[in-house]
């Protein structure tokens, strides 16, 4: 079994039925057409359902540590989304 087969099954079976927001279907066509093949695949989904599922809103800043393609997908649906280099777990801590 390919990687992206192996993930997309997880996927589907262990998280995609956790979560019935509308927006996570999108974002599944999303990273299924722009970017199959990430290293981040689970846990963009793991991250988004848990976000959906337990009401985060998302119509404030979301920051994320490298641009991906998942803070450009949150870009069109938070009042202000962006990115920054620093690692955030170190910034957090100190």
């Amino acid at each position: 079994m390919e990687k992206h087969d192996f993930s997309q099954h997880i996927r589907s079976a262990q998280i995609d039925p956790t979560c019935s927001h509308p927006l996570y279907a999108d974002f599944v066509r999303h990273i299924e057409e722009t970017m199959p093949e990430t290293s981040h695949y689970i846990r963009y989904f793991r991250t988004l359902a848990f976000a959906l599922n337990n009401d985060v809103p998302l119509d404030r800043v979301v920051c994320d540590t490298r641009g991906s393609t998942f803070i450009q997908f949150l870009g069109n649906h938070a009042e202000k989304a962006t990115y920054t280099k620093c690692d955030l777990r170190c910034r957090l801590a100190w």
